[in-house]
């Protein structure tokens, strides 16, 4: 398991970046989302001047809210009600939530606003405990 540097400050901006040798030992899904993403702006960035076109990336934290279907795969919801049910165990981790709603809201957003281009925008409401989420929901939806 990779280790988190020490320096790493607890206020993140767009203006940084995952740490892909900590992503390698702990997150091969996470990866593959920053790797998505450089290779998102490399490409823009090596097209020739009159073939580029206008970006902006949205990076939500964990995505909570109705899915639009029962058949939605594994997802952040799946891992808020496999945790409320059992499922899953109550991790001793903090999230950072972000409402599905918010999330389509900022890529409407961006697609909508000239000044987003050419810029990243991190989604993320307070951290919570994985913990804290469960006995929301317990407090919420169970009798």
């Amino acid at each position: 398991m990779g280790q988190r540097p020490e320096n790493l400050t607890n206020i993140f901006t767009e203006e940084h970046w995952s740490d892909e040798e900590y992503q390698r030992t702990s997150s091969a899904y996470a990866l593959s989302k920053t790797l998505a993403e450089k290779a998102a702006w490399n490409f823009l960035k090596e097209l020739p001047d009159g073939e580029k076109f206008e970006m902006a990336t949205i990076n939500p934290s964990l995505v909570v809210g109705k899915p639009l279907h029962a058949h939605a795969g594994f997802s952040s919801a799946e891992i808020v009600m496999k945790t409320f049910t059992g499922e899953f165990p109550v991790l001793n981790i903090k999230f950072g939530l972000v409402r599905v709603e918010d999330v389509s809201l900022a890529h409407l957003r961006a697609i909508t606003t000239p000044e987003a281009a050419g810029k990243r925008f991190i989604l993320s409401g307070q951290n919570i405990w994985l913990r804290e989420v469960a006995q929301i929901m317990a407090t919420e939806f169970n009798p």
